[in-house]
């Protein structure tokens, strides 16, 4: 289901982006921006099918499903909409040539039958709280599962079904070597933390024993792991990330282009995660310049939900305030914390052994099985040839 296209309007120049700042822009920066947006237009994605930019702009406008129209099939109650959403789902499985409506890459270790992750696609398309009357929509839940289904399906190749499991040895390291952490604040809303501060860069950007690929699976389950916790379908998720003020570029020595632009795509404009709060914290100056180019294609919800940290708020007391000290992750953003365990450790980490993710060989990086059209920088260009010096290390 493609997404409705947004009214447009003009592009904020940089300037409007550093008013909290108190700032202009200098010419380093304007530079800076030029060249962020010519990298965005020039990548290419999805093997050269689009440029990455306009996958961007397409995807953030998928974050809300669209617009509710006017032949949408509203009910009043969860049965209901699971009940309808199902036939719906098994009239397309009769028209579908391929075994896709049976959720073969789903992780098979967070549910119990195809009616759970239904459910999860119904309850995100419950009405918001602040709404008078509780009803379901029957036609948004479909079109979300019938984009779920499709990128699920177009990334099989890459997800598994073998290896799709919480103790998969390529998972369990990703996991242990990017720090991501999920868990449950006082008014049982489910936060996700990545903090770039805690990531394991040997093990990601120099030996690459963590590919990018090992990359797209783990926070694909993560992302499962998200999407079928009651909390989180009831109360939505508030997303925090410390980016340590990583570089726009480094950022992609990291994730590279085309798995942050599929990552984007199952985050934001696939799966049925209602993103309360988008917090970006140490984040430097390309972030504001992206969210600059970004907005004229997001909803006013979507807007209003993405909140930058700048270099002269204190993080610790907006975190304090936000959610408590006893329910931020130790050492977060080199920030003070209490919580020492969450839901990635007690699901994925519980099966981490030191001995074997020594031994263990990378699997296929999917940027080097599929690498982008357009090489954006000098700075990418010089880390062609480390795969391979990883897989020679790990053998």
């Amino acid at each position: 289901a493609e997404p409705e296209t947004p009214k447009t309007e003009e592009t904020p120049k940089i300037e409007a982006e550093t008013e909290a700042d108190g700032d202009g822009p200098t010419k380093e920066e304007e530079e800076e921006a030029t060249n962020i947006v010519k990298v965005l237009t020039e990548t290419k994605v999805e093997g050269g099918k689009k440029g990455l930019l306009a996958m961007t702009k397409e995807t953030f406008g998928m974050a809300d499903g669209g617009s509710k129209k006017k032949t949408d099939v509203i009910v009043d109650t969860l049965e209901e909409c699971l009940t309808k959403v199902k036939e719906l789902a098994e009239a397309e499985k009769k028209l579908c040539s391929d075994d896709r409506w049976d959720f073969p890459c789903t992780p098979k270790d967070l549910y119990e039958s195809n009616d759970d992750i239904i459910n999860a696609f119904c309850m995100w398309a419950k009405s918001d709280p602040e709404e008078k009357k509780v009803e379901f929509n029957v036609s948004k839940a479909f079109r979300r599962l019938n984009s779920y289904v499709g990128w699920m399906y177009a990334n099989r190749k890459d997800l598994d079904p073998a290896i799709m499991k919480l103790d998969s040895p390529g998972i369990v390291k990703a996991a242990k070597a990017w720090g991501m952490k999920l868990t449950t604040d006082g008014k049982n809303r489910m936060v996700w933390w990545w903090d770039f501060g805690a990531v394991d860069h040997e093990a990601i950007v120099q030996k690459k024993t963590v590919t990018p690929a090992d990359t797209l699976r783990f926070v694909t389950v993560v992302s499962h792991v998200v999407m079928m916790d009651k909390d989180a379908q009831e109360n939505g998720i508030y997303f925090c990330q410390a980016f340590k003020n990583v570089g726009f570029m480094k950022m992609f020595k990291y994730v590279p282009m085309e798995i942050g632009a599929k990552l984007d795509r199952l985050t934001i404009g696939v799966l049925p995660v209602k993103m309360k709060v988008i917090c970006l914290l140490q984040a430097g100056r390309w972030i504001k310049i992206i969210m600059g180019i970004m907005r004229p294609f997001m909803s006013k919800k979507m807007r209003s939900r993405i909140v930058i940290v700048g270099n002269r708020q204190d993080p610790q007391e907006m975190l304090d305030k936000e959610f408590g000290r006893e329910y931020i992750p130790k050492t977060f953003g080199g920030l003070e914390g209490d919580v020492t365990t969450d839901l990635v450790a007690e699901k994925i980490l519980i099966h981490f052994k030191e001995e074997e993710a020594a031994s263990e060989a990378p699997t296929e990086s999917i940027s080097e099985a599929e690498p982008p059209a357009t090489d954006p920088a000098p700075e990418a260009e010089a880390t062609k040839e480390e795969p391979k010096k990883g897989e020679a290390e790990a053998k």
